[in-house]
């Protein structure tokens, strides 16, 4: 997971809406939120998260029946919030395990509006995503032991354990990412230069590559080396 760095102010298309159902005497409600507008605001959400999934990582499209407008703090128990903008992301759900297909109505701790998200998490060279901290070396053996973790990373675990972010595919394809940034590290980020400069242009990039937390978080490690 990363910060998703959103607008101070919610996008005019939102306050629009909520003008209008205070003007038609109604509830702020998201099945209020159609389209073109829904759409609309699908774009916005889509560029701000740079076409990946909020929780995991992983490319999306706004237009893919595999995404889906995710309220954090879920509508069945926080009515307030349908219409909230900083309580809307993007996520993607259905065809997998992991994410909004498996959150439900699920109470995280909200970790993508904090600025130092990523700083939360490591990752290993199985693809395992962990809280960010050196008592265990898999994520069964935090589990197993969370009583004895800091609170903030009882809930990091809760978070990962809740969104599935440790499944078989994730797990998997992080692995991948990892493997290859292991190959060419001594190679094409040898130097503070060339590691600098590829995260410079990996953040100013409008659509961003998967996992690029796991990938920040080894290139940071990498600095140390180099």
């Amino acid at each position: 997971m990363r910060f998703i760095r959103k607008n101070q102010i919610e996008p005019q298309l939102l306050t629009n809406l909520k003008q209008r159902l205070i003007a038609e005497g109604k509830k702020f409600s998201f099945k209020e939120l159609i389209n073109p507008d829904k759409n609309d605001f699908r774009e916005i959400l889509i560029s701000e998260q740079k076409y990946l999934c909020c929780y995991c990582e992983q490319e999306i499209e706004n237009h893919s029946l595999r995404v889906v407008l995710e309220h954090f703090l879920p509508q069945s128990k926080f009515k307030v919030q349908e219409l909230d903008y900083f309580n809307l992301h993007l996520s993607c759900t259905h065809s997998n395990k992991h994410c909004d297909t498996v959150k439900s109505d699920e109470l995280i701790v909200n970790l993508l509006l904090h600025p130092d998200c990523a700083s939360f998490f490591k990752y290993m060279p199985t693809g395992e995503i962990l809280p960010n901290t050196h008592e265990y070396r898999s994520f069964s053996d935090f589990k197993a032991n969370i009583a004895s973790l800091q609170i903030r990373f009882q809930a990091v675990v809760h978070l990962i354990t809740v969104l599935d972010l440790n499944n078989l595919q994730l797990v998997s394809e992080r692995k991948k990412t990892f493997d290859d940034l292991i190959r060419v590290k001594d190679t094409q980020f040898d130097t503070l230069d060339k590691i600098e400069d590829y995260l410079e242009k990996e953040n100013a990039k409008a659509n961003s590559s998967r996992f690029p937390s796991l990938v920040e978080y080894l290139l940071n490690k990498q600095k140390t080396k180099v």
